[in-house]
């Protein structure tokens, strides 16, 4: 059964259009790296619907266990890190599709 990771983000104050797409990058060049990563979605919010949540990301993995290996993969940990830096706040939410 594939997994959703889903990922809120409150962004601080003065974080950059263009720092956010170098973070969208980041987080797209995953696929490909991290086995069993199927698919990354990820933006700024556009609505005011979440709060101070102004940026989420969505990452398909094909499972539990590929969901296991790409928490502490070096590829997701560096753009986690660098997204990380953006941060004042996160949410992350893990079910089963």
């Amino acid at each position: 059964m594939a997994v959703k990771h889903m990922v809120l983000v409150e962004l601080k104050d003065g974080v950059t259009d263009e720092q956010i797409q170098a973070a969208v990058d980041d987080l797209r060049a995953l696929k490909g790296q991290i086995p069993g990563l199927l698919e990354v979605d990820a933006g700024r919010n556009f609505t005011d619907r979440a709060g101070n949540y102004n940026f989420a990301a969505v990452m398909t993995l094909e499972s539990k266990e590929a969901l296991a290996g790409y928490g502490p993969h070096p590829a997701h940990q560096a753009a986690a890190g660098k997204l990380g830096a953006f941060a004042n706040a996160l949410l992350v939410v893990d079910f089963e599709v």
